[in-house]
């Protein structure tokens, strides 16, 4: 254990190895001085072993991220007792705060007005919009304008978080649609709240 050993290929010597027999008898015979060798550089096996187990975490850790997610846990005991001695609203308040800060933001975009098909899209969204809302199983999917954003150009979809779209299996459909269009410029996929500042 932990010796070395050749890597490469095995090599015959000059003048050996497997030859025919003479002319028009075909077969073959072995010459019985072949000298063969390994042509290579020496291997430490322990460190090969290592680069064994780093490729198999490598490979861990790329199957981790097409898991699906598990409870998202929004709650750090530091964290509140830190913005609770901060004063930052009315002790009464707190726990109001802290329940807006552990609701997940919308996942949201703006359509890009100087890209072909930008008023198709709009449109497209309004539609779906009007079959998706009072679907029990669909109402997730409806898109929601945002109406003080120019031309209508701003849509958000209230129940659905960015990152349940990117995680769960079952919004892959939606996900595969919205980057799409993200590919090709026709959309932006923006926190609502950074929409603002290009307006001014």
């Amino acid at each position: 254990m932990g010796g070395k050993r050749k890597r490469g290929n095995r090599r015959h010597s000059k003048g050996s190895g497997w030859k025919g027999k003479g002319k028009g008898k075909g077969g073959l015979e072995e010459d019985e001085d072949a000298d063969d060798e390994l042509d290579g550089e020496e291997v430490d096996e322990a460190e090969e072993a290592d680069a064994g187990a780093k490729r198999s975490r490598t490979a861990h850790d790329n199957n981790f991220w097409r898991e699906e997610p598990g409870p998202h846990e929004r709650k750090n005991e530091k964290y509140e007792a830190y913005y609770k001695r901060q004063g930052v609203c009315p002790i009464e308040d707190f726990d109001r705060l802290l329940e807006s800060l552990r609701t997940g933001l919308p996942a949201a975009l703006r359509v890009n007005r100087m890209r072909a098909g930008a008023k198709a899209l709009g449109n497209l969204f309004t539609e779906l919009g009007t079959v998706c809302a009072g679907n029990a199983e669909n109402d997730c999917y409806a898109p929601h304008p945002l109406k003080w954003y120019p031309h209508g150009l701003g849509w958000q979809w209230p129940a659905l978080e960015r990152r349940i779209i990117k995680k769960e299996q079952r919004h892959v459909q939606l996900k595969e649609f919205l980057a799409q269009r993200e590919r090709s410029g026709l959309i932006s996929r923006q926190e609502v709240v950074s929409m603002m500042p290009p307006l001014f």
